[in-house]
């Protein structure tokens, strides 16, 4: 895309979300089989359609981490066209050549997964029925050869993690956020069995949990007529329940504690609403966005010239803590040591001093530059709204630009309900065991 085409793209984007947030374009409604709609409309030379189901750990069966994203893959490949036998694949990049569409990928977003499709206007209704078609398949093909794939890169990733020990035992300090342990637990490396695959499918892919944004130029009543007619009816298989998950003790071994880096948690109070939310991510921002943020330069001025800082949160998904790591290259870092102290001092003061308002509006230009790179992909728009909703669990039909109306006094409030000395937990490495 060459300089002008990408700055009118992103000109239009930065349009639809002005849209949005007026809330007198965009339209929600459910079909009759209960699946979820936002229509965005924009001007655009394509129509970019995110659909998401529910997946995660806290989805998936016991020791089957990875469940979710392997049927996603898979679903792909292993619906029945209409008017085929039964056991016929989908062939679905084959299908969208025909449709015509650009292509698709598939997209974890919070603790749901799914596809995005880009394709022209007129093929709305070919990629409609093709999605309607991968959520009433009685086979799902390959299944077990993408579990495989999904287990070993899990596996790397999990041994790459340079302070797995560490988190694991901060996360697991906070009883409410223990179940989590599963994002960083080993997984089972038994197969998986058909019968569990088809009941987490049903279970996950009931069309009265999906969500679906569809962003493009689009007629609205046209295009709602279209979907309520293609999603009317009732899936005829009904959902078929499965084990809930329980609380995991991670198997992986861990590398050994650096010890130069202690962690420090503290707990994020439950059912944040969309501005609160972004309030939380300014907050993440404005105290470790990068070098110059306020902990690192806090750090600096008590003593700590080199030190490094990172934050997270909610970590490691909706639900978690806030998590702080402090790295003081060449050190080995002990309860006793000063820089506990200073890092706890630290988040008192932002828990009770007001916010300073430079850092405060580079946190908010931080959070607006990340959102206009995704603007400038293809389906862009379509992701961020999805991501909203996702996290929220609310279609977001009133705006996207949340941190712009965050007030200072509203982020105090949050720092001082997150930061309270009383909940938090530090960890300091465990150096040689």
């Amino acid at each position: 895309m060459n300089r002008r085409n990408k700055h009118l793209s992103l000109l239009l984007a930065l349009a639809a979300l002005t849209a949005v947030a007026s809330g007198q374009q965009a339209r929600f409604f459910r079909t009759g089989d209960g699946s979820a709609f936002l229509l965005v409309p924009v001007e655009s030379h394509s129509v970019n359609w995110v659909n998401l189901q529910p997946s995660g750990p806290r989805e998936e069966p016991a020791g089957m981490q990875g469940l979710g994203l392997a049927i996603a893959r898979a679903s792909l490949f292993g619906s029945p066209l209409p008017g085929r036998a039964q056991g016929d694949a989908l062939g679905w990049e084959k299908a969208l050549r025909s449709t015509p569409a650009s292509g698709s990928r598939i997209v974890q977003i919070a603790d749901r997964v799914g596809i995005a499709v880009t394709f022209a206007e007129q093929s709305l209704e070919r990629i409609a029925r093709l999605l309607r078609v991968r959520t009433t398949r009685a086979n799902l093909l390959g299944v077990t050869q993408q579990l495989n794939r999904v287990r070993k890169t899990r596996s790397q990733r999990l041994r790459a993690m340079p302070h797995l020990g560490i988190m694991r035992r901060t996360l697991g300090a906070f009883e409410s956020a223990r179940p989590l342990l599963t994002y960083l637990a080993e997984h089972s490396t038994a197969p998986v069995s058909p019968a569990t695959a088809q009941a987490f499918f049903r279970r996950t892919y009931s069309p009265d949990r999906s969500l679906n944004i569809i962003t493009g130029k689009l007629r609205l009543g046209d295009v709602e007529r279209q979907l309520k007619a293609i999603f009317e009816l009732p899936r005829s298989v009904p959902p078929t329940p499965i084990p809930g998950t329980a609380a995991a003790t991670p198997t992986t071994k861990a590398r050994p504690d650096a010890a130069d880096t202690l962690m420090l948690g503290c707990p994020i109070p439950a059912n944040l609403g969309a501005e609160a939310l972004v309030t939380l991510d300014l907050l993440v921002e404005y105290l470790a966005g990068d070098k110059h943020a306020y902990l690192p330069d806090h750090l600096r001025a008590s003593g700590h010239p080199n030190v490094q800082v990172q934050a997270r949160a909610p970590f490691p998904a909706a639900g978690g803590i806030f998590l702080i790591s402090v790295t003081k290259p060449g050190t080995t870092l002990t309860e006793d040591d000063n820089l506990t102290v200073h890092v706890e001092q630290a988040l008192a003061k932002i828990a009770t001093d007001k916010p300073d308002a430079v850092r405060l509006q580079r946190a908010i230009a931080s959070l607006r530059a990340a959102r206009s790179a995704t603007l400038q992909q293809p389906e862009g728009l379509a992701t961020l709204l999805a991501r909203r909703w996702a996290r929220t669990g609310t279609p977001p039909v009133n705006g996207l630009a949340e941190e712009a109306r965050v007030s200072g006094t509203a982020f105090r409030a949050l720092a001082r309900r997150v930061f309270t000395l009383s909940g938090q937990t530090l960890c300091v490495p465990e150096v040689g065991k």
